[in-house]
């Protein structure tokens, strides 16, 4: 019977570098971002804005702490939601991927890249939905730039979160680290692309909302970050060819 753990890496002996076709990698990605964000969306959110007097429309110096306390509960809660959004997000994506992209070490790649995508998407996602809710709440709007900042740090986290731990399972420290750089890479492109697209296609949304309002802008939203992820991963893992004698 062998001691080795069905989590622990891959030993030298059975190294296999991680390279999944461009269908896979963009099926995976689609298929588990699609589920993430469905089951995300039937329970948002699961923390409710609380019950507070309401801020009169022309506040006074004396309505200051109740401004400031709608401020924090807005930052609160965008906080705890996109947490939890992003968790279930960063699973459904890591599970899917572990599971279709591989031939072996499946469930242990699945596993372990839900978990870790799960944990970096949902950490990320609350440090900056504090920001997001605050601003929000004080009726400000986001750069592009902003906003781009605000996407690339939650999706680059996830993603290379995700690449890294797969990597890993499947071949070792190395690759994982080379995984998850090809993971961070994918994810900033990817996010870029959507940027522009919905910078043109909606014009009156607020670009800082990490998840959409609309079904349009939601829509178009996930469809084109997980399906460049996968792709722009897929073609950043492909191995290369052997260098002619």
């Amino acid at each position: 019977m062998s001691d080795t753990s069905p989590l622990s890496p891959a030993s030298p002996s059975s190294t296999s570098a991680w390279s999944p076709s461009i269908f896979s990698a963009v099926a995976a990605c689609v298929l588990g971002g699609v589920l993430g964000l469905g089951i995300a969306s039937s329970i948002d959110p699961a923390f409710p804005y609380p019950d507070l007097r309401p801020v009169p429309q022309e506040p006074s110096a004396k309505d200051k702490p109740l401004i400031e306390l709608h401020q924090k509960a807005r930052g609160e809660f965008y906080s705890h939601n996109y947490a939890v959004s992003f968790a279930i997000l960063g699973a459904c994506l890591g599970g899917a991927v572990g599971l279709f992209t591989t031939r072996t070490r499946r469930l242990p790649s699945a596993f372990v890249g839900a978990l870790l995508a799960a944990v970096a998407g949902a950490g990320v996602s609350m440090t900056v939905g504090t920001t997001i809710g605050v601003a929000l709440e004080q009726s400000k709007g986001f750069s592009l730039v902003e906003a781009g900042g605000l996407h690339l740090s939650t999706w680059g986290a996830m993603i290379a979160a995700l690449a890294l731990g797969i990597g890993w399972i499947r071949g070792g420290a190395a690759e994982g680290l080379k995984c998850g750089l090809s993971g961070a890479i994918a994810s900033v492109l990817a996010v870029m692309v959507y940027l522009i697209a919905a910078s043109a296609l909606f014009l009156d949304d607020n670009m800082g909302r990490l998840i959409p309002l609309e079904i349009p802008h939601k829509t178009l939203w996930i469809l084109t970050c997980t399906a460049l992820v996968g792709l722009l991963l897929a073609v950043a893992l492909r191995p290369s060819a052997p260098k002619k004698a």
